[in-house]
């Protein structure tokens, strides 16, 4: 571990195959596989629909293997393991289409425009980059997202960020109840 908290980056991809081999994932496909990582970590989803939506049905893991994982915890480890692996995850072209990611996935450009708000917005191609590096946090099982959050926008913008980090998370908590609340009222109309 880096003095950050995070993984450096050949500890990173040695633990990445590791994981993969754990779990009997194939390992020749590199790219892939932190893909498969997050698919096998996310919470509030069925993660064997999910990998079979991203991998097909035919693409093996050892499922008894990932049932074994504790409800508060995922297949790659703490916030230093993450941060570690999605440092090597990047999203660049999305900037390319920002103007149809509010209609497609209005969730994320929420989390984007937050972001902004809340002085941890990275700009340029590098903050669809930042944007889908906290969602994916948002999404592990048994990450605390503050944490994790801190010690991702810490590490890039090399300062204290823990007053935009919990300014970020109060806008996305009063984003999502006014979601819930805008559905009741529709719902219950």
């Amino acid at each position: 571990m880096s003095a950050r908290g995070i993984m450096e980056p050949h500890d990173t991809v040695q633990l990445v195959l590791s994981v993969g081999k754990k779990y009997n994932m194939d390992v020749a496909a590199l790219a892939e596989l932190p893909l498969k990582i997050i698919a096998l970590s996310v919470k509030f989803v069925s993660r064997e629909e999910l990998w079979a939506f991203c991998f097909g049905e035919n693409a093996f893991v050892h499922w008894e293997l990932v049932g074994m994982i504790p409800p508060t915890k995922n297949v790659l480890g703490g916030c230093g393991e993450w941060l570690g692996m999605l440092s090597f995850c990047h999203w660049e072209d999305l900037s390319k289409v920002e103007h149809e990611i509010a209609n497609a996935h209005a969730p994320l450009a929420v989390l984007r425009r937050n972001l902004r708000e809340s002085n941890l917005d990275t700009g340029g191609t590098d903050a669809w980059t930042m944007a889908c590096r906290v969602f994916v946090l948002t999404l592990v099982q048994g990450l605390p997202c503050l944490t994790a959050l801190e010690m991702l926008t810490c590490s890039y913008f090399k300062r204290n960020t823990r007053g935009g980090c919990m300014e970020f998370m109060a806008k996305q908590v009063i984003w999502g109840v006014g979601v819930c609340l805008l559905f009741f009222e529709r719902f219950f109309s």
